[in-house]
């Protein structure tokens, strides 16, 4: 079939959830498909990745640049649609879309995630929508520890109307992926009607070795990794440096916690400087990062979906610890391949399990590994987006 993917982000390089989730899809689904890509950009810089993505057909963007732009919130204050709905309402998107339409003999449009449908010319070609999260949710979240009233009531007021948005799309799409069960049953819940599909998030294993032996350091090295453009990220990596980590390093005096992402804004940067704490934005190679480190701690308190950081450290061996939050999504059980623990209390019990029993540390090695192996592989999950696309035809 002919597939138009329409995205949110450049699916190259392989610094976000999004991009490593439909990189590898498109490129495992571009041996039976021909794929054509309009992705939005931030930078004209983005281009030289371009070649990287030579198993496309075709691939076109269109400049978005950052979301805080004047023209943005105007259009904002005027629209029906919530902010992160217009950054994506682009006459030159439409155009560029259209141009594709007109052209190729397209069988089915992809968006993901499904905010980017506003940014779609008027047309009968069936159109899969994804789901990453349920976004009203994630900026509800959000703007609850939002102090200054007048922006809380602002958000407040863009939320009501992501909400109307979110249905406007499940109801005007053919049908819609989701990345987690949770999400479906929320879908559903809100259009009964609506044909809901779970593909999940994956991993690379060939990327993601398993490190068979794996020794437990008398000084243990933490772990968190996470782009930090996304509001999630920042709020746990906060909340892991100003709550968690002062009473993990009163029992670990000597412990390091390495902190790995990219878009570290300086504010940010300030606020998570502390003891023993190494902050570092440029790693080629995330795989030495998770194979050096003891644990990886994820305290994820808001968004949705299955993160890839969790689901990449469980690849490679390194036992997680993370909130119920942080797990959704995954067909994972306590204490057997993750350890949940959603407050500080939790957090060092988790901790003191796994630096003080090798048996358990190990175990849940292994057994992290195996549920990856066995229901997050991308060639399986590139299967169930494969039948998506022919049942929609």
């Amino acid at each position: 079939m002919n597939i138009l993917v329409v995205s949110a982000v450049l699916p190259y390089p392989l610094y976000s959830g999004g991009q490593i989730r439909l990189y590898n899809l498109l490129r495992i689904l571009s041996h039976d498909h021909t794929i054509h890509l309009v992705a939005y950009i931030r930078d004209e810089s983005e281009k030289k990745y371009l070649s990287d993505l030579s198993f496309c057909s075709s691939v076109c963007t269109v400049k978005r640049g950052g979301a805080w732009q004047p023209k943005y919130i105007l259009k904002t204050g005027f629209s029906r649609y919530p902010f992160l709905y217009e950054t994506y309402n682009i006459p030159e998107a439409k155009r560029e879309i259209q141009e594709v339409l007109d052209s190729e003999k397209i069988d089915l449009i992809h968006v993901e995630p499904s905010y980017v449908w506003l940014g779609l010319p008027h047309t009968n070609i069936p159109i899969v929508a994804v789901e990453h999260n349920i976004e009203h949710e994630v900026y509800a979240k959000y703007a609850k520890n939002v102090r200054f009233a007048p922006l809380r009531w602002l958000l407040d007021f863009d939320i009501k109307k992501m909400i109307q948005a979110e249905e406007t799309v499940w109801k005007s799409v053919s049908s819609i992926v989701s990345v987690s069960k949770q999400n479906k049953f929320f879908i559903q819940k809100s259009i009964p009607d609506v044909r809901v599909n779970v593909v999940r998030n994956g991993v690379d294993l060939n990327v993601f070795s398993y490190q068979k032996t794996k020794d437990l350091k008398s000084d243990p090295i933490f772990l968190y990794v996470g782009n930090f453009a996304w509001m999630e990220n920042r709020d746990a990596v906060e909340y892991l440096v100003l709550t968690l980590w002062p009473k993990i390093l009163e029992r670990y005096k000597n412990a390091t916690l390495r902190i790995v992402g990219k878009s570290l804004l300086d504010a940010l940067r300030i606020r998570i400087q502390g003891k023993n704490i190494a902050v570092l934005e440029n790693v080629e190679r995330i795989q030495d990062e998770l194979q050096n480190a003891t644990i990886m701690l994820a305290p994820i308190r808001i968004g949705g979906g299955t993160k890839y950081k969790i689901l990449e450290a469980m690849a490679s061996g390194l036992p997680v610890i993370t909130t119920t939050l942080g797990s959704e999504g995954l067909d994972s059980r306590h204490g057997e391949n993750v350890l949940i623990a959603n407050t500080v209390d939790e957090t060092l019990i988790a901790v003191d399990t796994l630096v003080k029993s090798p048996v358990k540390y190990n175990t849940i090695r292994k057994n992290a590994r195996k549920l990856i192996e066995t229901k997050y592989s991308f060639e399986g999950i590139a299967k169930e987006l494969d039948a998506v696309w022919r049942n929609t035809v």
